[in-house]
């Protein structure tokens, strides 16, 4: 007959279960990548940019060299950028509406693609030059730290300059599809705020400073760089 676990063995196995959960969570290793079962992932219709016309006619070498002061995007990238844009760009004015950049593949999926157009400094009417220079962060030539600090802005969903549980509660919740469970969230928020907690900072909110640690041993760099062909 084995013998019974006592009252702290229990909690002590639930803590090691619950701290394998956070070592996978999108809030430490699992950045931007929200785990979901097949059936739980939203069927959503495909953005019109899956149907664009390539027959656009591209820019000449000396606008890429005049685009690519702007811009991390190397001349290829630019070139896609610039099909995706004018096919959003319908009426041909050399515009398009801010909230139609989500209408390009590489925003359209994304799970903060609402609150990635919030944070981009975009003016109501965008010109390619504006749209280039604002998407440069998601460029491979953005180094991890500007894409670090613009992951912050993201997760800063009150603007106040720190994450405090609701920041980190509606951006995890979304990262993960609201695949995980009140207690597990209640769990991660409560890991990562009393990690960071001091005298100066008994709620424990995360600066930049503590993001960025963080994150120093995440993929982020990759996970906030366009794939593109």
């Amino acid at each position: 007959m084995g013998s019974s676990k006592s009252k702290d063995q229990k909690d002590a196995d639930i803590e090691s279960q619950q701290a394998g959960s956070f070592a996978n969570n999108p809030a430490t290793g699992g950045w931007f990548t929200p785990a979901r079962k097949q059936s739980d992932t939203p069927k959503e219709e495909p953005p019109p940019s899956q149907a664009y016309s390539t027959s656009i006619t591209p820019l000449t070498p000396g606008e890429v060299e005049e685009f690519k002061m702007v811009t991390l995007f190397d001349e290829g990238q630019i070139q896609q950028l610039f099909i995706k844009f004018k096919n959003i760009d319908t009426d041909d004015d050399g515009f398009i509406k801010k909230e139609d950049i989500l209408l390009i593949d590489e925003l359209h999926h994304h799970p903060l693609r609402q609150r990635i157009m919030e944070v981009l400094p975009l003016p109501k009417d965008v010109s390619f030059e504006q749209f280039l220079d604002c998407l440069s962060v998601f460029s491979n030539g953005a180094t991890k730290d500007e894409k670090v600090r613009f992951a912050f802005k993201l997760w800063d969903t009150d603007n106040d300059g720190v994450l405090n549980s609701n920041d980190l509660a509606v951006t995890i919740d979304i990262l993960c599809g609201g695949a995980l469970s009140q207690t597990d969230l209640d769990f991660v928020i409560g890991k990562l705020l009393s990690e960071n907690t001091s005298p100066s900072n008994p709620e424990g909110f995360l600066t930049l400073d503590s993001f960025q640690r963080i994150t120093s041993d995440t993929d982020i760099k990759r996970k906030l760089t366009f794939q593109m062909l």
